[in-house]
């Protein structure tokens, strides 16, 4: 078998392209990562190319009316960079990170002609697109030259291949990783963040906050958590995204609910991401539409705090096997509700979710066990 050589291309899975590189890379795998440069992956990654938009100099450009022409120009420079590097490299494999420019996706399958694999994290987008994205992504997939498509659970392998597939052949299930973490006391975690230490319960919504997820439902939900549990908070720690924080502070308040919330609207460094779950006694997922797996339920996982999901994309799928909270219906404040009530009121539930996300991130989760899958699938290609 010859030596495996990857060319790991991505534009926007960062957190999760970093750690399954590193697990590749303490498995034997040559990996060579072509990625937007980040100053943060210098130290992380040992072999890269830095995608730099070439039009940076020109800030002018990324204004209204010429910002359309000011992308193009800069998604066109990266496509030639990316596809520069792929060539001098000369991988056994391209694997791929998503689709990052579908309109240019058609003629990848003629430039190289090697195995190319996608881990497709979000088979349809979160957003609204000016153009039919999901028409296009779907004759991207159906290209012969993509060998194989890595999804994250069975829901989205049937999710794809209803999409995007007329069959499976080409689709194959690995879990979404997580890493062990330090776990700190709740009172110690909820002290370096200035948080209030003495309250329950504290509950959690955590990341990008963007419409799909469902953070109305969340703060409609909370004015009646409080009539059983007086004493709650809700943090809210992220930062939007296609979306405006202004109209969340404006139902905040039209709720009453200004001395129950804890904003924490902004960029949330690193260091502390940890910390907010670990201060924690519920992590809530109130997603209204969703066809992926969440990077921020692993996180829980990996911080062991116990989760509330709606039943959208893979979370339904995998709270429920794995036994690690509520699963309730999206769209809906009464379910919600009433999930977050029943987790909250039960201590050995708790208590047994997170003894199941200590052992499944030790065990089906770590990285050392996707790098081992994904090195299969590898090699069955090879």
């Amino acid at each position: 078998m010859q030596k495996i050589k990857i060319a790991m291309i991505d534009r926007d899975f960062r957190l999760y392209r970093n750690s399954l590189v590193k697990a590749l890379y303490d498995a034997g795998i040559d990996v060579t990562v072509i990625a937007p440069y980040n100053s943060e992956d210098i130290n992380l990654i040992k072999n890269s190319k830095w995608l730099k938009p070439i039009m940076l100099p020109y800030p002018y450009l990324n204004i209204k009316p010429f910002r359309l022409l000011y992308k193009s120009l800069v998604i066109s420079n990266n496509i030639l960079a990316r596809d520069g590097f792929i060539k001098k490299l000369n991988p056994s494999i391209i694997h791929m990170q998503g689709i990052s420019f579908p309109l240019f996706e058609f003629f990848l399958e003629r430039k190289f002609d090697i195995p190319k694999i996608v881990t497709v994290h979000n088979i349809v987008p979160h957003e609204e697109s000016f153009y039919n994205y999901l028409k296009i992504l779907k004759r991207v997939y159906q290209k012969k030259g993509f060998n194989a498509f890595i999804v994250h659970s069975e829901t989205c392998k049937n999710i794809l291949c209803s999409y995007c597939l007329t069959n499976c052949n080409r689709v194959f299930v690995i879990p979404h990783g997580c890493s062990e973490v330090k776990i700190i006391k709740k009172n110690e975690a909820r002290t370096k963040l200035g948080l209030p230490l003495y309250v329950y319960p504290l509950i959690l919504f955590f990341g990008y906050i963007r419409k799909y997820k469902g953070l109305t439902y969340l703060i409609k939900s909370l004015s009646y958590v409080q009539k059983d549990f007086p004493d709650v908070k809700l943090v809210i720690a992220g930062r939007e995204m296609y979306d405006n924080f202004a109209r969340y502070k404006k139902l905040i308040n039209e709720e009453g609910l200004a001395e129950k919330v804890i904003i924490r609207n902004g960029y949330i460094p690193e260091d502390d991401a940890d910390l907010y779950f670990q201060s924690a006694d519920l992590m809530t997922l109130p997603y209204t539409n969703f066809t992926s797996q969440s990077g921020v339920l692993m996180r829980a996982y990996s911080n062991q705090t116990p989760v509330v999901v709606t039943d959208t994309g893979a979370m339904g799928e995998i709270v429920r096997k794995d036994a690690t909270g509520n699963v309730v219906s999206p769209n809906s404040v009464k379910d919600l509700t009433d999930g977050i009530l029943r987790i909250l009121s039960d201590k050995k539930m708790q208590e047994n979710a997170k003894r199941n996300m200590q052992l499944l991130v030790r065990t089906k989760y770590n990285w050392q066990k996707i790098a081992e899958d994904t090195i299969a699938l590898y090699k069955k290609l090879l």
